[in-house]
């Protein structure tokens, strides 16, 4: 009857006015007093009244309304009570509230990783593992219809900053994250309240009177207009003359899992690996002769382990006399891990959580039998599609193997838009090292001539990753080789082929062919063209004064050390420029 009252009051105030108004016309008689009577007009606030469906416009039945952060969400597959609990869309707790969360729909199996344990439920289970201890929910994760998975709110808030509330009387889930600095504020002001307006207009609708007193969650501030939740729940606009002194809330520290900051090491000065190409069991017995003019490496990393089928089964040709001869020479050996470039193989095995459980088994058991300090990821021809499993597998494996003191390294091309999929700054947070390939910036099949690894390429492709992964983790990967660029015919009927170089084959070529090379300050390189047989011959060399300009940007950025690529290519002196800015 009150608000009847208020409602009747204004209305009759407003007549009143309008007959004033009306008055001061006749008596103007003018364009100025019709200009005046307008302003006066366009100054008097709006009486309509909206309702709170407006704004909430689902009931329970259909599901809840969210006001996430101040704002309504418009969900195409809302929340909902199940078997009398609120459950949340899977879409909504992965876009809003915690993406660690991660469904496979094929097996129908939840997983959750933290910085150090894995999660794994499946669809319908009360009960879960975590950290090596069974944990029950008052409700299951569910399918409530194909595609529409179903989260109890109880275990995301288990691992979620957020809080939410329900408000009933609104049917509205209110979600807030505590972890960022709140404020709030109490209605004042002359009048006995303020209209809580559905725009930042005194002209809009409003929901109902604000009491004096009332305390209110102020979201932003836009000019004369504030944005704000009311404690039932409804959010709209005030004006901030109507509200008092601003309290701030302190924000509350995380609950969840943080990751370390600082990746495991046990070397001295910064990380010089080199990759040791194997590609038979029997090639491992070649390592002394291969490592005879080395000096300086602290890691080497041979390629022993490959995904060898769709089935996830890893292939090995790691050998132990190997990993006793490298450390006995005070050198830690990280196998590297391959896809074996395989797209289809990859997919079929990373989108199974049973295939990908079994990968990991496997690399764990190659661990500890064969005594591996570290493992080197190296996954490549991802497709996009398949780029949040590769994402999810990364996470899974660095997990266990860094819980036993393995360090975990992953092999990454230099930033670009069709790379993007590939993760970095996701999986940066779960693995000790991040090698940027810093090369292959034109390859066998590019359309066009041209460098291996140019130093604005280096530069731009660390500057990038640095974005996105800390300076502590970041390696630098670099070439032992460079292309060799035959070029046949002319214009469109150019024929192109190339052919990979160590650097000591470049500088035999080069001295046969009788070509004194140019440096090159654009590339870091020198440069070297010539004609033979019909054709022309093009190589952007790679040789120790391109090597140092590239190790003079892991000194520039501050990296964690450089990694090269391949071991048996390279000059004898390079082992000395490395160690030059690696010690």
């Amino acid at each position: 009857m009150k608000r009847i009252g208020k409602i009747v009051l204004a209305v009759f105030l407003a007549v009143l006015l309008t007959a004033l108004l009306g008055g001061l016309l006749l008596v103007l008689g003018n364009r100025a007093g019709v200009g005046v009577a307008r302003a006066i007009v366009a100054r008097i606030p709006s009486i309509r009244t909206a309702e709170p469906s407006q704004l909430l416009p689902l009931d329970r039945e259909e599901g809840l309304n969210v006001l996430y952060e101040g704002e309504v969400l418009e969900l195409e597959d809302p929340p909902v009570f199940h078997e009398g609990q609120i459950h949340l869309p899977y879409a909504f707790v992965k876009d809003y509230v915690n993406d660690q969360f991660f469904y496979d729909p094929d097996e129908q199996v939840l997983s959750y990783t933290t910085y150090r344990d894995v999660l794994r439920m499946g669809e319908g289970e009360t009960s879960y593992r975590f950290n090596g201890e069974t944990r029950s929910l008052e409700s299951p994760v569910v399918e409530l219809s194909p595609g529409r998975l179903h989260l109890p709110m109880d275990l995301v808030e288990t691992y979620a900053d957020h809080g939410m509330e329900y408000k009933e009387e609104l049917n509205v889930l209110v979600v807030e994250n505590p972890t960022e600095t709140g404020t709030r504020a109490r209605i004042a002001g002359w009048l006995p309240g303020a209209a809580l307006r559905v725009r930042d207009n005194h002209k809009s609708a409003y929901y109902r009177m604000l009491k004096r007193g009332e305390t209110v969650w102020i979201h932003w501030e836009e000019g004369e207009w504030v944005r704000i939740t009311t404690e039932e729940g409804l959010a709209g606009y005030v004006k901030a003359g109507s509200l008092g002194k601003r309290e701030e809330v302190p924000a509350v520290p995380t609950k969840l899992d943080q990751p370390d900051p600082e990746p495991l090491k046990d070397f001295d000065g910064k990380l010089n690996l080199t990759w040791h190409q194997v590609t038979t069991l029997a090639a491992n017995r070649n390592v002394e002769a291969a490592f005879q003019n080395v000096r300086g490496v602290n890691v080497v990393s041979p390629t022993w382990f490959e995904i060898a089928d769709e089935a996830g089964t890893v292939k090995s040709i790691a050998d132990p006399s190997y990993v006793e001869w490298a450390h006995a020479r005070g050198m830690q050996v990280w196998a590297l891990f391959s896809n074996a470039f395989n797209s289809s193989r990859t997919h079929e095995v990373l989108k199974s959580t049973a295939k990908r459980e079994f990968v990991v088994e496997q690399i764990l058991e190659y661990v500890r039998r064969y005594g591996l300090d570290g493992i080197n990821i190296d996954f490549e021809s991802v497709a996009v599609a398949d780029g949040p499993y590769y994402v999810q597998f990364v996470k899974e494996l660095a997990i266990p193997l860094r819980k036993e003191g393995v360090v975990v390294s992953v092999d990454m091309y230099v930033p670009s838009p069709w790379s993007v999929h590939y993760g970095r700054e996701e999986i940066g947070k779960y693995i000790d090292y991040l090698i940027i390939m810093g090369y292959d910036e034109h390859y066998s099949g590019s359309e066009k001539s041209g460098s291996v690894a140019s130093i604005g390429f280096v530069d731009k492709g660390v500057r990038e990753t640095l974005l996105e992964v800390p300076k502590e983790k970041v390696v630098l990967g670099v070439p032992f080789y460079a292309r060799l660029w035959k070029e046949t015919g002319e214009g469109e009927a150019m024929t192109r082929s190339s052919q990979a170089l160590g650097m000591n084959a470049i500088q035999t070529i080069l001295g046969q062919r009788g070509v004194v090379p140019f440096w090159d300050e654009e590339t870091g390189q020198y440069y070297a063209e010539y004609q033979a047989e019909g054709a022309t011959y093009k190589i952007w060399v790679e040789d120790l004064r391109s090597l140092e300009e590239k190790m003079k940007l892991v000194q520039a950025y501050g990296l964690a050390g450089a990694a090269s690529w391949k071991l048996g290519l390279e000059n004898r002196g390079v082992w000395d420029v490395l160690s030059q800015y690696l010690e």
